[in-house]
């Protein structure tokens, strides 16, 4: 009896491994391959984020362009004829179609990946500079607003020389605006004055992304050019 009780719990127990054994590799097996795929799936979504940062990165950098382009060509007018006695605020015209609104964001999943990659400095100067064209964006805005604002109050003009129109106005109605055109040219020229450095750190941020971005695609050729400068 206790031969054919001890033979019956020997083959139990060499049936259970018989059964265990292969599925224990074929769920090792599985598991690997399920690593493997979330691996795989993980690094198609980084490249995606990765080159969402590529495009907005680009698409701040030609906006911010446009801006600096418009500041520049327009106060590079102050020399010609019937403008050298403009003060800023008269040179720089509104740009139709621009607002912050219009700026793109970086998201939270974007920046996610160079936070695992361990990209800290990086990240962090993607975040500053988005503040600074939002910021540059909105002062250009409030600019555009205040001069149609003084504008809308200002004598009308005697007359007109092309774009440039010719307004008599007393020693106090001079006076008198000035309230209004000081502030607008604190605004315009401390907007131009910080355009020149968020220029630069766009182009820095521009070679540190591409390298970035060059390991992650795995595009050694890779390069993020500005089309505006």
């Amino acid at each position: 009896m206790q031969s054919e009780f001890w033979a019956a719990i020997a083959g139990a127990i060499v049936g259970a491994l018989v059964g265990a054994i292969p599925a224990f590799f074929l769920a090792e097996r599985n598991s690997r391959k399920l690593l493997e795929r979330d691996a795989k799936s993980r690094k198609l979504q980084r490249q995606g984020l990765t080159q969402r940062l590529v495009v907005k990165l680009l698409v701040f950098m030609d906006m911010l362009g446009d801006l600096k382009r418009h500041l520049d060509e327009e106060f590079a007018k102050k020399d010609s004829p019937g403008r050298t006695t403009f003060e800023p605020w008269q040179l720089i015209l509104p740009m139709s179609g621009q607002g912050s609104s219009n700026l793109p964001a970086f998201t939270a999943d974007e920046l996610e990946v160079l936070f695992e990659m361990r990209e800290y400095d990086l990240m962090q100067q993607l975040m500053l500079f988005e503040r600074r064209c939002s910021s540059a964006y909105a002062n250009f805005k409030e600019f555009c607003d205040r001069r149609d604002a003084l504008q809308s109050i200002m004598p009308t003009p005697v007359k007109w020389d092309g774009d440039i129109a010719t307004t008599l106005m007393t020693e106090e109605q001079i006076n008198h605006m000035k309230q209004y055109t000081i502030p607008l040219n604190t605004l315009i020229l401390g907007l131009r004055e910080h355009m020149a450095e968020n220029w630069t750190q766009a182009e820095t941020l521009a070679e540190e992304l591409t390298a970035f971005a060059r390991t992650m695609l795995e595009q050694p050729s890779l390069t993020i050019i500005a089309s505006r400068e």
